[in-house]
C-alpha cells in the first residue's frame, strides 16, 4: 500500500537552548498526538488505518505516516485552513485540533510548520503566536426540520417531551405541548413517524442545535409513490426548459474550471 505523511516542524526556544527532541516535553507531545489522532479521525470519519510516527531531528520534526488515501483526506483539511487562514467551514472537532496547535503556539512561543507529502513547496500552514486560528463562535439559524424515528419515551409531568430516536443522530429531545401530546388517538411509545419541530442548525457545519419544539408528528409511509414522483418531476420540468443538462452538470462539479 502507497503511503505518505502529514509533518509537523516544531522550532523554538527552551530556555536558552533551541528545540529538540531531546528537550521537547513529554506534555507537549502527548498534546500532539493527541490532536493529530482527531484530525486522522475527522478525516476519515473514525475508521482510519493504523498511522504510525517517525521524529527527526532538525528542532522538533514528527512524520505520521499513513496510507496516500488518509493523507490526502488530512491534507485537504490543512490546506482549507492555509488558503483560508482561518477555521471558518470545520466542524467543531476539527476546528479544535488548530485551536489547540494554536494554543501550544502562543504559550511557549513556537512556531509549527504543517504540510503533507502531497503538497507542493510554500503551501505549508504557519502557526505561529502571531497567527490568530481561533474557533468563530458558532452561527445559528432558526428554521423547521423534518426528522423520521422512532418515539421511545413521551410525556412528563413538568417538562412534557418527546424522545424520538433518528439514524445518525441518535435520541434527540423535542418538548411537546401537554395539550398535543394528551389529544393522540394512538400510543405514540414505539411509534415510526416522521416529526416536524422548530430548532436551530449551524448553516455551515450542519450541526444541530439541541433545543426543538414539535410541530407536529406525522405519519411515516416509506413505500414508493411513483405518482407523487411523476408529479414532482413534471412541475420540475417547467422551469428547466431551456437549460443545457451536460452544461448545467460542468458548472455544478466545476469542471470548467480545469479545463
Amino acid at each position: 500500500m502507497e503511503k505518505g505523511y502529514i509533518q509537523i516542524h516544531v522550532s523554538g526556544m527552551v530556555g536558552t537552548e533551541a528545540l529538540s527532541p531531546a528537550n521537547y516535553d513529554i506534555g507537549e507531545l502527548k498534546n500532539l498526538l493527541s490532536d493529530m489522532c482527531a484530525l486522522f479521525d475527522a478525516a476519515t470519519n473514525k475508521k482510519r488505518p493504523n498511522v504510525s510516527l517517525e521524529i527527526e531531528n532538525g528542532s522538533f520534526i514528527g512524520k505520521f505516516i499513513a496510507p496516500l488515501q488518509v493523507v490526502a483526506l488530512a491534507g485537504a483539511v490543512i490546506g482549507m485552513v492555509q488558503a483560508d487562514n482561518s477555521l471558518r467551514g470545520l466542524t467543531p472537532q476539527t476546528a479544535e485540533v488548530f485551536e489547540n496547535i494554536q494554543k501550544s503556539a502562543s504559550r511557549n512561543n513556537y512556531t509549527y510548520e504543517i504540510t503533507s507529502s502531497l503538497q507542493k513547496k510554500g503551501e505549508s500552514l504557519f502557526i505561529t503566536p502571531q497567527t490568530m486560528l481561533h474557533k468563530d463562535a458558532p452561527v445559528w439559524v432558526q428554521g423547521e426540520f423534518f426528522f423520521y424515528g422512532t418515539i421511545v419515551d413521551a410525556g412528563g409531568k413538568t417538562n412534557p417531551n418527546i424522545h424520538l430516536e433518528v439514524r445518525n443522530l441518535g435520541t434527540i429531545t423535542i418538548s411537546a405541548p401537554k395539550e398535543y401530546l394528551a389529544n393522540q388517538e394512538r400510543n405514540l411509545l414505539y411509534h415510526k413517524c416522521g416529526v416536524r419541530v422548530k430548532g436551530k442548525q449551524n448553516p455551515d457545519t450542519g450541526e444541530y442545535g439541541t433545543d426543538f419544539e414539535l410541530v407536529e408528528i406525522t405519519d411515516y409511509t416509506p413505500a414508493f409513490d411513483e405518482k407523487y414522483l411523476d408529479d414532482c418531476i413534471r412541475r420540475a420540468s417547467e422551469h428547466l426548459k431551456g437549460i443545457d443538462a451536460e452544461e448545467f452538470l460542468k458548472e455544478l462539479r466545476g469542471e470548467e474550471e480545469y479545463a
